[in-house]
Formats: C-alpha cells, sequence, structure tokens
C-alpha cells in the first residue's frame, strides 16, 4: 500500500481524548461479546463513513444482512459530505450523518440512542474512534469490526483480524464482520440506486449547456486518494486523439471532482475540435451517478467513481495500480460488464508510488475500450485494432 499520512495535530489531539476517556470507561465496564438472533423487526446499526470507494466496497455487507434477514432494520451513520451513497440504498431505512466538532459526538449518540435499542451494531470503513466510542456506548456487547481499522480495539466486543485477512478483498473484509451476526458470505454486488428526478435534472443540466443529449463514454480523469494512481494528463490527450482516429463517435464526457479543473482545462485546450465535453467539478454525485449509468462506457482509474460504475452495472475499462490491485478492490460480482487494465506488481513492491501509471499506454486502453464497446453495443472494430 502507499504511504500512510500521518494524523494532523487536530486529529492526534482527538484520538487521544477519546482513547484516555473510554479506556477507563472500558476498564470500568468491559464489553463482552453476546450473540444476537437478528429477525423481523431487529435493528442494526452500520458505520461506514470513510471515502466513495469504500462506502461503496461495504455496501455489500448491508445487501447480505437484508438478504439473510426479511424486515430487518438497517440504519447506516455515513460521513455528512458522503450521505447521498447510502441514502440511494434502498435497504437502508435510515441514514445518519457522521461528522466532526465538540458538539457532534453528543448530538449524534442523543440521535442513536433514540432509535435504538441497537440488535447488533457494524464497524465497517470508519478510521475515526468516535464510532467505535458511539458503539461501546449504546450497546457494546454486540459490536463487531476489524481489528486494524482503528486502535481503540478493546472497545468491540468482536474483533476480526489476522495477516492474511487484512490482504483481503475489501468487500470480503465487511461481510466477514457481518458475518458474526450470520449474514450470508455469498452476496457481492455493490448497491447504488439512481432515482429519476436525478436523471431529469442531468437532462435538463445537459440540455441548458448545450451538451449531446446521447449515451456518452465518461472518463474520470483523477482521483483514487494517491498521485501515483492517476493517469497522466498527456496519457488522456493521446487517447482522445486515438479514438478520433479510430472513428469511435462520442460524445467524450470528462468527469472529476474540483481538484482536477486544471487538468481538465488542459484535456479541453488540447483536444478542440474533438467530441469532448467538460463536466468537471460542476455535478453532485447523485448527478454522476446518473451521467454513469446513461454511460456506453465509463473509463477510471481508482476512485470512488470507479466503484460508483461497478454498484450500478455499466460496462466499465479500470486503469489499476498493483496497489492495492483488482484482487482488492476489483467487482466481485458482474465481473462481464468490466475490463480491468492493471499494471503488474513488482519484485521490489515496497514502494508503490515508484511505479508510475504511465505504464498503462493509451493504445492498449483504446483497444480495450473498443473492444468493450464492441461487446456491449456492437459497434465495428477499426482495422486497425
Amino acid at each position: 500500500m502507499y504511504r500512510k499520512k500521518k494524523l494532523s495535530l487536530a486529529a492526534q489531539l482527538n484520538l487521544g481524548f477519546f482513547q484516555a476517556l473510554f479506556q477507563l470507561l472500558s476498564l470500568l465496564k468491559p464489553p463482552f461479546p453476546k450473540t444476537s438472533n437478528l429477525g423481523r423487526g431487529k435493528k442494526v446499526l452500520i458505520f461506514t463513513t470513510a471515502g466513495i470507494g469504500d462506502t461503496l466496497l461495504d455496501s455489500p455487507a448491508i445487501l447480505s444482512l437484508a438478504k439473510t434477514y426479511e424486515g430487518i432494520e438497517l440504519h447506516a451513520v455515513a460521513h455528512h459530505k458522503r450521505l447521498s451513497l447510502c441514502q440511494h440504498n434502498p435497504y437502508l431505512k435510515k441514514v445518519h450523518p457522521f461528522s466532526k466538532g465538540p458538539l457532534a459526538f453528543p448530538f449524534l449518540y442523543l440521535r442513536l440512542q433514540r432509535e435504538g435499542p441497537w440488535d447488533a451494531i457494524l464497524y465497517l470503513s470508519c478510521l475515526d474512534p468516535e464510532p467505535r466510542c458511539l458503539g461501546y456506548l449504546l450497546n457494546r456487547h454486540v459490536t463487531a469490526g476489524l481489528g486494524f481499522r482503528t486502535k481503540l480495539n478493546w472497545l468491540c466486543a468482536h474483533v476480526i483480524d489476522g495477516e492474511d485477512f487484512r490482504r483481503e478483498h475489501f468487500s470480503r473484509q465487511a461481510l466477514q464482520v457481518a458475518s458474526v451476526f450470520g449474514a450470508r458470505q455469498d452476496i457481492t454486488e455493490m448497491v447504488y440506486k439512481v432515482e429519476s428526478h436525478e436523471k431529469k435534472q442531468l437532462d435538463a443540466f445537459l440540455f441548458n449547456q448545450n451538451f449531446p443529449l446521447e449515451a456518452p463514454i465518461t472518463f474520470q480523469i483523477g482521483g483514487g486518494g494517491a498521485p501515483h494512481r492517476d493517469w497522466p494528463t498527456e496519457c488522456f490527450i493521446k487517447l482522445f486523439h486515438t479514438l478520433a482516429n479510430l472513428k469511435i463517435a462520442g460524445p467524450f464526457f470528462l468527469l472529476g471532482g474540483t481538484d482536477h479543473l486544471e487538468k481538465a482545462r488542459e484535456i479541453s485546450h488540447k483536444t478542440q475540435g474533438l467530441p469532448v465535453y467538460n463536466l468537471v467539478g460542476r455535478l453532485t454525485l447523485p448527478l454522476s451517478a446518473a451521467l454513469l449509468e446513461r454511460s456506453r462506457c465509463v473509463v477510471s482509474t481508482d476512485t470512488g467513481i470507479l466503484h460508483l460504475a461497478f454498484a450500478l452495472k455499466v460496462p466499465t475499462v479500470a486503469l489499476l495500480h498493483w496497489s492495492p490491485g483488482s484482487r482488492r478492490i476489483g467487482p466481485l460480482a458482474n465481473q462481464h460488464l468490466f475490463e480491468i487494465i492493471e499494471i503488474p506488481r513488482p519484485a521490489q513492491d515496497d514502494k508503490p508510488w515508484l511505479t508510475p501509471m504511465n505504464l498503462i499506454s493509451p493504445d492498449i486502453v483504446a483497444s480495450k475500450l473498443i473492444n468493450h464497446l464492441a461487446k456491449f453495443h456492437h459497434i465495428p472494430k477499426p482495422v486497425s485494432v
């Protein structure tokens, strides 16, 4: 994996406060593992407070609980900036926002206490100390989570860990947590449902911007949590010119966040005259999902948008670095829809940031993309591919 970021001073102080307070509480009232018989009417609380991709990789565990226990009531606590991911999961009854601040913790605790009592509490992708502390206060004996997610394992009744397990696929890790309470392990689909009104909003936006309304090929041009997992600007530019030379019909839509604006401007400037349309920084996450769903194909590096395309079952070409690689973040379900191009793992793999993404050539991406389009949309393959 890539180098871990050092905690800021505020984060260190925050962790120190919760660690000191709850270590004392756990000595007085330690958590003892209890079995919980789940079923109709039982309430389960799920903490999934990390990034877009992590939250979507947790969704198979939510689906598994819903499919295992008919009539179960599932709630999620999600980061306030990524609430929409859980709000678009039809298997969740309620979604509660997680945020930082001196009053955020007691307010969220009181809210969750009113919604309880909780028959099971799961910690999935949640790196902050607050989820474990909240779960401990709500019902410490039915908490389950991954042992390597936080430093507060002693607050968790059922801790899952192991050196080999840490290298497992992220969704399988989440499913293993759910299995503590009897959830099935054979359900691996990610979940996200686009609402009909969001499709109409997207149509209106594209129409008002004089953008084409036909199904595009959508390119997520950046992201992934680490610079070494980004595909370079010049590679995108060459790819668009290659596709144009091979007479692959657009439109080609650029997607990304506000931190990719400069990259998008350079790509747009150097692809003038081609059917390239810049939507970077202009769509909300729900509208981005609506755009992905209507796309003929998606091309993306390891980003939240990539996992959103997986969840929406859109034909996708994924450009992956070996770290963490498809073995850990690739699609587990509907694999025929997805084409994976992955940089091989080198013999010396202790410094993944030294392996550049430009090892994936634009010509290879063009070839794989055209083959993938032909597979699902019956377009003829150019002679030169």
